[in-house]
């Protein structure tokens, strides 16, 4: 994950995508870097194996859709995948997640590295 990092520099637009697990505490789930892809890449940098499920908008928010609507994409650690979903979300092997997360903003798409997944 720092090697990932390392390749921005200081000032460049980035996000935070984190996870409450529990009352005060937060995980982070991944770095996005807005502006910097043509569509969403996403960069297994968790040390394992993980499924990555992306999707489509719903009323223009991420959430939940039928399963027909969502692609489901196993990376092996270090590997690459890229989308045009704009919704995504990833889990541990052999778990489901549900669609959360955005892979762009009004800055732009992004390469999103994924930090850890959860069930």
């Amino acid at each position: 994950m720092i090697q990932e990092a390392a390749r921005y520099k200081p000032g460049d637009s980035m996000w935070v995508i984190y996870r409450q697990i529990g009352a005060s505490e937060r995980a982070v789930t991944a770095l996005g870097f807005p502006g910097t892809h043509e569509k969403p890449l996403y960069v297994n940098a968790t040390g394992e194996s993980v499924l990555l499920t992306t999707g489509p908008y719903t009323d223009n928010v991420c959430r939940p859709v039928a399963p027909e609507r969502m692609t489901d994409q196993q990376l092996r650690a270090g590997s690459e995948f890229a989308d045009e979903a704009p919704c995504w979300c990833c889990a541990t092997r052999g778990k489901q997640c549900e669609l959360a997360n955005r892979s762009h903003d009004e800055r732009g798409t992004g390469r999103i590295v994924l930090a850890r997944c959860f069930p």
